[in-house]
């Protein structure tokens, strides 16, 4: 979206976003990784109330001292509670299936179901803001450019650049305390690379953030592609501070690895660090390289605003909203683009500044588009040009 009025775009949605939550009791369904996040971010920057949870593991009573309720027991819940706001925090392909039954069946109104992008990218950050918090959804921060593979189509086309920049732990810091000065809330904040295991400060780096911040943080986590094995001490950290590991799974691309990746993940479920295996997954070509779309401006604002990427990078002190963007327009044009980036070091945390900062996660800026949209295929979710995963470039 263009900036019309920067700092003010949801004046008047915030009333017909209010009006929807009045009053309701609000459920979450999904008592989980999701589910919990999402309940510390309503009760830390909110007046909404979440009354209960209902999941499909009957095993579940309670979660965050709140009564799980199993979903064959909705009906009853339903019928004596109308007034319900109902919140699925489970990802968006499974949450739209049970939006459609809870509608179809329960006879629950499409405005009073909301999906997991819906309420947590568009509701809560609106909501929030006008308790003077600033909600982000998700943000990751690198912390190396070093990396153990070279991936031909890697996201942040890593093995092209003409310099691998290094991050001192002195920087983090600064750039980790501006953040959370400014942000009250962030979902999933994510410390990645290159190879996060690589960074000779990566025990340190998430001392001060667990140290200081954890409370402002729902889901603290590492993605790894799984060739290092992690340290005790990395362990003992992640444990303290309730840590978890993405493994992104490269063996079909690169089945040299595949026992040290099957051990590393072992050591991280064995030391009791939740573990997602990231095995499903499936790779897009951005085309930054040689896509040439011949877009005019209403068609790049068409483009951009149907792309919607969730891909938050924080980066030298900014919030890139695509980080993959970012590191095409560095690689390949050797420059930045000013509306791909918020710069949260240098903001004076004003209210109307927060508001920007909002707006800009929720796909606000000046032209409406970024530059990279003139070459780009497209994020994950609209992209078809799907890849072989972890080739690895010739030379590795």
């Amino acid at each position: 979206m263009q900036w019309r009025n920067p700092g003010h775009e949801f004046d008047k949605e915030y009333q017909n976003i209010r009006n929807q939550y009045s009053g309701v009791s609000l459920i979450i369904y999904g008592a989980g990784m999701m589910g919990g996040r999402t309940y510390d971010a309503i009760s830390r920057l909110t007046g909404l109330k979440v009354n209960a949870y209902f999941d499909n593991d009957k095993s579940k009573t309670e979660y965050k001292k709140l009564p799980v309720y199993h979903q064959d027991t909705f009906a009853q819940y339903f019928k004596d509670n109308k007034n319900i706001m109902i919140v699925i925090c489970l990802p968006d392909e499974v949450g739209r299936k049970i939006k459609k039954e809870l509608i179809s069946i329960y006879g629950i109104e499409e405005m009073r179901c909301k999906v997991y992008s819906e309420f947590t990218m568009r509701d809560l950050p609106v909501i929030a803001l006008y308790y003077n918090k600033v909600f982000l959804d998700t943000v990751s921060m690198i912390v190396t450019e070093r990396c153990t593979l070279k991936c031909e189509k890697c996201a942040i086309m890593l093995p092209y650049f003409k310099e691998i920049h290094t991050y001192s732990f002195d920087k983090l810091k600064k750039e980790v305390d501006a953040l959370f000065e400014k942000v009250d809330f962030i979902g999933n904040y994510t410390l990645t690379g290159g190879e996060p295991l690589l960074y000779e400060y990566l025990v340190p780096i998430i001392q001060y953030i667990g140290g200081y911040y954890r409370t402002q943080i729902g889901s603290f986590k590492i993605i790894t592609n799984g060739t290092i094995i992690p340290s005790n001490k990395l362990i003992e950290v992640m444990n303290h501070y309730d840590m978890a590991v993405d493994i992104s799974d490269y063996t079909v691309g690169v089945s040299t690895i595949k026992d040290r990746v099957e051990e590393v993940r072992k050591v991280f479920e064995q030391s009791g660090i939740k573990t997602y295996f990231l095995s499903a997954m499936k790779w897009v070509d951005f085309g930054f390289e040689y896509v040439d779309n011949h877009y005019d401006i209403q068609q790049l604002q068409c483009f951009f605003d149907f792309c919607h990427t969730r891909c938050r990078g924080y980066i030298d002190g900014k919030l890139r909203y695509c980080i993959n963007a970012h590191f095409a327009e560095r690689t390949l044009n050797d420059r930045e683009d000013r509306d791909n980036g918020f710069d949260i070091i240098s903001m004076k945390n004003s209210i109307e500044e927060r508001a920007q900062l909002v707006e800009f996660d929720l796909g606000y800026n000046k032209n409406g588009f970024l530059a990279m949209c003139q070459h780009c295929n497209g994020t994950v979710e609209i992209n078809q040009h799907y890849i072989e995963v972890g080739k690895q470039c010739g030379n590795h």
